[in-house]
């Protein structure tokens, strides 16, 4: 059972008991279950930055390493449409054609074709 889950649970636990809205006890068991679940949220963002940095750096690492010279991915900048979040994605991401938003949870789709390259960027024939 995940922390969200366990505070889920908690909340449940605490509406099912019809406490008297105005006990002391009633308003200490509510603060707690809203510090608990602000916790839980704080420790799930940092749990996909912690993924995030363990990938950057197992890049990093393989780099390193391995004396590959080449230059690693270009990084994009998408912006997600429901939370409006700032991502950075890198080539392979983008190649795979969708990510789940990290705040959100929302769905983000790449369409490769649409990719504006900034100026200068175009083709000469």
């Amino acid at each position: 059972m995940t922390l969200s889950e366990k505070v889920a649970y908690l909340k449940g636990l605490e509406t099912g008991l019809h406490l008297d809205a105005n006990a002391p006890q009633t308003k200490i068991f509510a603060t707690m279950t809203e510090l608990f679940e602000q916790i839980a949220d704080e420790m799930a963002e940092n749990g996909l930055r912690v993924d995030e940095i363990d990938r950057d750096l197992g890049d990093l690492e393989k780099y390193v390493l391995t004396g590959d010279t080449d230059v690693p991915d270009e990084l994009y900048e998408v912006i997600c449409p429901k939370c409006g979040e700032d991502i950075t994605i890198n080539g392979e991401v983008l190649d795979k054609g969708s990510i789940i938003c990290p705040t959100c949870g929302a769905q983000l789709e790449f369409d490769v074709d649409e990719i504006d390259d900034g100026p200068g960027d175009s083709e000469e024939n």
